[in-house]
């Protein structure tokens, strides 16, 4: 059996992604899971770093393919380029969770698409929703 991936780099694409559909499936609001994408801001330097990495990775690449090499594959981490690439915007979250709802039926209708069904996410809840005090 192979076994489903869904890690990144910065955790503000892919696992930002599932993140905020694992929020939204066990009733978080907007709200809350854009403020939990958010959370990923606070580490742009280091993101800014890897991206830096990812960058001069990709330079030594195309140069030993003999290709050109466009500025864009340049700086540091602190470089204002890497730290936009790096950043999270709660705009892209917000867009995310509209296009769920309009497009694929909302999440309970994304999730039942995928085999995701109601006892799985009830079984779910249970397992990483604490009970309001």
């Amino acid at each position: 059996m192979a076994l489903g991936r869904f890690g990144c780099v910065t955790g503000k694409d892919r696992t930002g992604l599932i993140a905020g559909l694992l929020l939204s499936a066990l009733g978080a609001s907007d709200d809350d899971i854009v403020e939990d994408y958010m959370l990923s801001q606070a580490a742009v330097i280091h993101n800014g770093s890897l991206a830096a990495k990812s960058a001069a990775m990709a330079r030594a690449e195309a140069e030993a393919r003999g290709e050109p090499v466009g500025e864009a594959m340049m700086g540091s981490p602190a470089d204002p380029r890497n730290q936009a690439m790096a950043s999270v915007w709660p705009e892209i979250m917000r867009y995310q969770l509209q296009v769920v709802r309009e497009e694929l039926g909302g999440i309970e209708g994304f999730v039942d698409s995928i085999g995701f069904r109601e006892l799985e996410r009830r079984q779910l809840r249970a397992l990483l929703v604490d009970p309001d005090p």
